[in-house]
């Protein structure tokens, strides 16, 4: 009697350090204290549970081992730990009481308020809870509505913040069941309980025909913001009937603007570079300092470019229209080019699909608009000049200026040269041009 007494006097030593025996308490349906070799082990089986009163730490499982003198107790099967932050399940708990440092293994589950993580493995430091997953993690914020997936993360729960050093992927649900938005990147960290994501090295953001790149993106959540910086690139694609329009954004930095869910709105500074490709009828080419795109799904409603714009059109049929101005806004129906307007210092070519002649416009401002892709009209006006200048050497050089200068186009082909309003011309044969 006297020996069983003082086995469960050592087994007490073990579980409740001094000074915390009234603190700390393990319950199970049995127990039994085995030695194995000059150690002793205490099983305990059947329901059992331990609680720290001190640090409001509760565990339950199937059974637990810990060895007397040791500093650590294992549970398991079906283990299952709270605190007043989260529950923990997994198939497994090595949990050290001293420095209140729990490992999970196994089908491990945390689950929080509004987040919810699910791994194989999971160290918790109780003391400044702080989560480390050290493989494939799952890890949902519930009422922000996207996931991140990685292979590895340190979690600060106390300050919703974490950190991902070797590959992440953050998917954001959309709330009226359109595309996924899926952010790739080599590293992040997330602060600001989530509503700040920085992705950094070879990052990929893709959502439906929708793909764009960068050496570092920046997804601010409330405000539905995503910047892309340095060496950005976006792009998207759209499919009517056997055409496909191919969209292509270069810039050093883009802000695109998110609602419900979908990438609505992108500006662009920097080296900017738009290519319009559309099959079977052309391209068109618009550089300049500063940018916007608006669009909705697939299709792009209008396109404004600001400070030494640079346009080119090409149609199928091999016209060309080469474009210079300071201010550039461009109108789409339907996704189609429909019109655009240049403003100051306006300069352009139009070199006829035959390339037989280049038409140099210049003016204040030139509106240009379209039918079916092709170029119907062109108005040139404020100080409006067209030089014709046929590139056979044997042809003449014409030149009028005027208030207005219009271009009127058939099919896409040049059918007349009006000018109004203080109309003044010059011929000039190619014998007078080659005079001294």
């Amino acid at each position: 009697m006297k020996e069983g007494f003082a086995n469960l006097l050592l087994v007490l030593a073990v579980v409740c350090p001094v000074g915390a025996e009234e603190a700390w308490e393990i319950r199970a349906d049995w127990s039994e204290t085995r030695q194995v070799g000059e150690k002793f082990l205490k099983v305990w089986g059947g329901g059992t549970t331990f609680e720290d009163l001190a640090d409001s730490i509760w565990i339950a499982a199937d059974s637990a081992r810990a060895w007397v003198d040791g500093d650590r107790c294992l549970f398991g099967p079906g283990v299952t730990l709270q605190v007043p932050s989260r529950k923990v399940y997994a198939d497994t708990l090595e949990y050290y009481w001293q420095s209140k440092t729990a490992i999970f293994k196994g089908h491990v589950q945390s689950q929080e308020k509004t987040r919810r993580l699910a791994a194989d493995k999971v160290i918790y430091d109780l003391e400044q809870d702080l989560l480390e997953i050290p493989g494939a993690l799952v890890f949902d914020f519930l009422e922000e509505g996207f996931q991140l997936n990685a292979t590895h993360m340190r979690y600060f729960a106390l300050q919703d913040s974490g950190l991902i050093g070797q590959g992440a992927e953050v998917r954001k649900f959309p709330s009226n069941g359109e595309d996924t938005l899926v952010i790739r990147a080599d590293s992040l960290v997330f602060t600001q309980h989530g509503d700040r994501l920085a992705f950094s090295e070879s990052v990929l953001l893709t959502q439906g025909k929708m793909v764009a790149q960068a050496d570092r993106v920046l997804f601010l959540r409330p405000d539905s913001l995503v910047l892309l910086e340095d060496h950005a690139r976006i792009s998207w694609i759209r499919y009517q009937g056997t055409l496909t329009d191919t969209v292509v954004a270069l810039a050093n930095r883009i802000r695109a603007r998110m609602a419900a869910g979908e990438i609505r709105e992108i500006e662009m500074y920097t080296d900017v570079q738009i290519d319009i490709f559309r099959s079977q009828e052309g391209k068109q080419t618009i550089r300049a300092d500063t940018a916007r795109v608006i669009w909705t799904g697939e299709t792009v409603e209008g396109l404004e470019a600001t400070g030494q714009v640079h346009l080119t059109l090409k149609d199928a049929d091999g016209a060309e229209t080469d474009l210079r101005g300071d201010r550039l806004a461009m109108a789409f129906k339907e996704g189609d080019l429909d019109s655009l307007l240049l403003r100051g210092n306006c300069s352009g070519i139009y070199v006829s699909e035959e390339g037989k002649t280049e038409n140099r416009l210049s003016g204040g401002q030139q509106t240009i608009w379209f039918d079916s892709e092709k170029i119907s009209r062109i108005q040139v006006e404020d100080n409006a000049e067209c030089e014709q200048v046929p590139r056979d050497e044997t042809e003449n050089r014409i030149r009028v200026t005027g208030d207005r200068v219009v271009l009127q186009f058939e099919a896409g082909k040049l059918q007349e040269v009006v000018a109004l309003g203080g109309v003044k011309g010059s011929y000039q044969s190619r014998e007078e041009e080659n005079l001294p």
